[in-house]
């Protein structure tokens, strides 16, 4: 007797767990047929620019339009720093704090979304770099201002540009440079893809003095150099080359800074570091007080160390088709057993 009663109970069960192990082995099949790609979104965006100098819409300045970086539509968070495009993987800002161009911004009390100045800081070394080292052919576009100062650049991917205007047109030289996001804010938002931009026009360095400072940013790191070189350049006539003037020595003595005085006529100046020590990244800012006197100021940034990232769990391989043919052999086992049992337990009920 109780032996009909543990087969009576076991066999229902056993035909219970050969149905499960059954849903479990053709249900994931079923889930990994119902993954389909994402959804693939090739967005075209447009930047307008309006240039104005002395609140006066400026007419024929020539624009150059290069892509800095791509926005991967797939990894929004990705680093923007990571995606530069080739042509600014060039060694000539191999040296540059592109962490910078990490930066987000933030809305001002008027809702503007004006980028960090991180941003700005990183168009005048990018422009000043460009300068030096006469680099600027690989631009994507190039247009010229209509009689309201505005020029369209249309057909644009996900990015980031930067616009620049070396100005002729003005009586006084000036220039224009920024980046510009497209879309018109981070990686994760795909709105404001029509970007329009106010241009405002900034004069070009002034002949007599021209300030330069080093600052560190390292934490006082021990292995600072106790020197560093800048080199000063200037460019004589506005469509040729610029050419080396002087190289000075920056260190404690001197307080990293120096000055440059009584400087022959030029149409431009430009400062740069004559060789980025090794571990640390370069970027600029240039203040342009009058229209004869610039300051301009040196980092130096010493990455951080990063902290090495544990390891991530190992995941759950998917179910193949060889362990969804052993689900289905053990279910079929246990389906064969429960009926023997069944029957087992029959036979022995009728001998009683």
């Amino acid at each position: 007797m109780t032996r009909h009663t543990i087969a009576s109970r076991l066999a229902p069960a056993l035909l219970c767990v050969a149905s499960m192990l059954a849903t479990l082995g053709f249900g994931a099949a079923g889930a990994v047929a119902d993954e389909l790609p994402p959804e693939d979104t090739d967005a075209k965006g447009s930047i307008t620019a309006t240039f104005e100098y002395n609140g006066e819409k400026v007419e024929g300045s020539e624009f150059y339009l290069y892509k800095v970086a791509n926005w991967d539509k797939d990894n929004p968070d990705e680093p923007l720093s990571s995606q530069l495009t080739d042509e600014f993987k060039d060694e000539v800002f191999k040296d540059v704090n592109w962490s910078l161009l990490d930066t987000k911004y933030e809305a001002d009390e008027n809702g503007n979304k004006p980028f960090a100045e991180d941003w700005y800081d990183l168009a005048t070394t990018l422009f000043q770099t460009m300068k030096a080292n006469q680099f600027g052919s690989d631009y994507v576009a190039t247009g010229t201002t209509d009689a309201d100062g505005v020029v369209t650049f249309t057909g644009l991917s996900d990015g980031v540009y930067f616009l620049i205007s070396p100005l002729y047109a003005l009586p006084k030289a000036v220039y224009s440079a920024q980046l510009v996001s497209v879309p018109e804010g981070t990686a994760a938002e795909y709105e404001g893809r029509q970007v329009q931009v106010s241009v405002k026009g900034t004069p070009w360095s002034g002949k007599d003095p021209i300030h330069v400072k080093k600052i560190w940013n390292d934490s006082n790191a021990p292995d600072r150099p106790t020197s560093i070189k800048v080199t000063l350049f200037y460019q004589f006539d506005e469509d040729g080359p610029f050419e080396e003037y002087e190289t000075v020595e920056l260190n404690a003595a001197n307080n990293w800074s120096y000055e440059w005085t009584r400087l022959p006529e030029s149409m431009d100046y430009v400062v740069q570091e004559t060789e980025v020590p090794e571990g640390y990244t370069m970027h600029m800012e240039v203040d342009r007080v009058s229209a004869t006197t610039s300051y301009w100021t040196i980092t130096n940034t010493k990455p951080a160390t990063p902290t090495p990232t544990p390891p991530a769990p190992t995941p759950t391989p998917a179910q193949t088709g060889a362990e969804i043919a052993t689900l289905c052999a053990v279910a079929g086992a246990a389906l064969v057993i429960g009926v023997l049992m069944i029957v087992k337990a029959r036979r022995s009920g009728s001998q009683q």
